[in-house]
């Protein structure tokens, strides 16, 4: 009996398919982490984060890398745990605290869960910047989602029914959607979260696309950005800004006049038929009202105004002992003996996901996480969580400087951007914020270690 050598053709493709189940594992597990939605029983973010397990069995010293990476952090994020557990021991009613506290035990949980599936993917052979671009491509599974709901009423019907939850419910009780459209969505909702999420995402898609030089990759991914920034119009007007950040920047960064030339002509192709939407549908006409609503209220008092931005005003208003319809609106005052409240300077330990739990508790309703933090841990409890979030920034920064300044500038804008718009979301405590914050860390990390490792070998090159 001979035996016959393994083609080596075979042995690649063998390998490569590995390569490319393990991508589309880990970028399934980072969609239901990511985007996450429940349906009788299921957690798509347990089944995520179970999915991503395996990752950590081969990894060495995770648990140190994420000592390393948090550091100083640790002392802002221990002082706001206490102060949740001073609720807790000191008795009475306090709904939800033990939901926020499940918030802040998911942030180091999902620290250590991408840096098994980032190891993972560097044992598998993928580069850094491959390692973001799979991360990156998770968003497919809301896109696709979105697609089929807007082809198929009836699925999407039974995902408003069955995926909704309270909230949606909520928003369809109280008839101030805005448009129809927001009606899609795992959750069978688009909130405005949705909108900075699916436009930082594709920033996000735009900095991996910078680099790549195949013409069929980076037209594949602009065709992805182009749905995650409609997405992001659909669902909330917090994504304008990003939604300009990308026009400019995907055109300075475009490969060569041709390319801009192209990029140039689909957006003004997709400007026209967003103008002629309100020409061919009622639907339509509704969406490009709600749109560009703030552009029309600010023009009218001459500052930067909006509808929603008047509810989040007066919710902040709500944070002083007068009743929100005994202030006036053009105005807010705050008066320095407030902070010596316990109730202001712990909180009451009440946190709520449903808006009219807290009327029921005299106070005023909120989408703000800085007011639903005030809430909850007071105005120390809320800066110790600003406060955590900035030093866990100072620390990637410090990584980032053996990277490109594009990356950088990413980092910057995401961290800028989410801690202005916690004064008006939850954002700094969701899921997208937190899974990617800490992705972004480990590129800046990964990259580090390399070229720090590159500057030793010449200098042992440079003394033989």
């Amino acid at each position: 009996m001979t035996l016959t050598a393994p083609d080596s053709h075979t042995c690649q493709d063998s390998l490569r398919l590995h390569q490319y189940l393990i991508a589309a594992w880990i970028a399934l597990a980072t969609a239901f982490i990511v985007w996450p939605f429940s349906w009788s029983g299921f957690s798509s973010q347990i089944v995520g984060a179970c999915m991503l397990l395996p990752c950590l069995i081969k990894g060495q010293h995770w648990l140190d890398a994420i000592k390393a990476f948090l550091g100083l952090a640790w002392i802002p994020y221990l002082l706001l745990c206490c102060i949740l557990l001073l609720h807790l021991v000191q008795g009475g009613e306090h709904p939800g605290l033990l939901l926020f506290l499940t918030y802040m035990f998911k942030i180091p949980t999902l620290g250590v869960l991408v840096y098994g599936g980032t190891q993972t993917l560097k044992r598998s052979g993928f580069r850094s910047g491959a390692r973001m671009q799979i991360f990156w491509l998770a968003v497919l599974l809301p896109l696709l989602v979105m697609l089929f709901q807007l082809f198929i009423p009836s699925f999407n019907g039974w995902v408003i029914e069955q995926l909704g939850g309270f909230r949606v419910e909520q928003v369809i009780s109280g008839n101030n959607q805005g448009h129809p459209f927001r009606f899609l969505g795992l959750n069978g909702f688009l909130f405005a979260s949705h909108g900075v999420a699916f436009a930082f995402t594709a920033l996000g898609m735009l900095v991996c696309r910078n680099n790549m030089r195949r013409p069929s990759v980076t037209y594949s991914f602009f065709c992805i950005e182009l749905v995650c920034l409609l997405a992001a119009l659909l669902s909330g007007r917090s994504a304008l800004p990003l939604l300009g950040i990308y026009i400019i920047a995907s055109l300075y960064f475009a490969h060569g006049l041709r390319q801009r030339l192209v990029m140039c002509l689909v957006y003004l192709v997709i400007g026209v038929l967003m103008a002629l939407l309100p020409r061919v549908s009622e639907d339509g006409r509704q969406f490009i009202t709600w749109l560009i609503e703030p552009v029309q209220t600010s023009l009218e008092r001459g500052t930067l105004a909006s509808a929603s931005m008047d509810i989040t005003l007066q919710s902040y208003q709500g944070l002083s002992n007068r009743k929100p319809q005994e202030v006036d609106q053009e105005s807010f005052s705050f008066h320095g003996e407030d902070l010596l409240k316990s109730s202001s300077l712990v909180g009451e330990g009440v946190y709520f996901r449903n808006n009219a739990q807290y009327e029921e508790r005299g106070l005023t309703s909120s989408d703000s996480g800085f007011v639903r933090l005030v809430y909850l841990a007071g105005y120390l409890g809320c800066t110790l969580f600003v406060l955590f979030w900035l030093a866990l920034f100072v620390r990637a920064w410090q990584c980032s400087r053996y990277s490109p300044w594009l990356p950088r500038v990413y980092l910057a804008l995401f961290t800028s951007y989410g801690l202005l718009f916690f004064v008006k979301s939850e954002w700094l405590y969701q899921n997208f914020f937190i899974f990617y914050f800490f992705l972004l860390f480990y590129y800046f990390d990964s990259a580090a270690k390399q070229n720090h490792a590159h500057y030793i070998r010449q200098g042992v090159s440079a003394a033989a």
